[in-house]
């Protein structure tokens, strides 16, 4: 009869010690929540793990500049929407806080990019339009023209090669993309 008295006081004690246990290991060890956080440069709202953005959220910048999609550990990581205050815009994949993979950047004057991107920067396959009518559809590599491409403009002049860091030259014919005549020695 006594071990049974002594059973059923720790059992109680044993529950307890479960209880904190759990939710102590449920703050920091990945369950998700929703909340809100402030920061120096903003404020967020979604989902959080381990105390930071992760998840499916949104965050302000305190200079009105907005970015909505999915964060992981704190950082901008899988598909959102970047919108400055400027009226450009940017949609798609983002990788450490970069937009890397693919994705369209369209800028508020109506010239827009769409194709692969690499730590922040037009690089692979890609499409540029301008609003003027000109069209650029080929390779890319540090927001320049790098690699096998075509350029058209919107007189219908077509300039098609092999692009390094912006410039093209096909004996007396030549043509920039992100860089200027200059920058190209034309």
């Amino acid at each position: 009869m006594r071990t049974n008295k002594v059973l059923f006081r720790v059992v109680p004690v044993f529950a307890f010690l479960l209880a904190a246990v759990s939710s102590a290991w449920a703050q920091g060890s990945g369950e998700v929540t929703s909340g809100s956080l402030s920061y120096d440069t903003g404020t967020y709202e979604g989902q959080l793990k381990d105390g930071q953005p992760d998840g499916y959220g949104v965050f302000v910048f305190k200079s009105g500049n907005r970015y909505e999609g999915q964060f992981q550990n704190g950082r901008k990581e899988g598909r959102g929407r970047f919108n400055w205050t400027t009226g450009n815009w940017y949609e798609g994949d983002w990788k450490d806080d970069r937009r890397t993979g693919r994705g369209l950047f369209v800028w508020a004057n109506g010239d827009r990019y769409e194709g692969e991107w690499l730590d922040g920067k037009s690089s692979g396959q890609g499409v540029q339009i301008w609003a003027n009518g000109d069209r650029y559809e080929g390779e890319w590599r540090d927001d320049l023209a790098n690699g096998a491409g075509t350029k058209t403009t919107g007189d219908g002049r077509s300039y098609t090669g092999t692009w390094a860091n912006g410039c093209l030259r096909d004996g007396e014919k030549w043509s920039t993309v992100g860089a200027t005549r200059a920058q190209c020695g034309f």
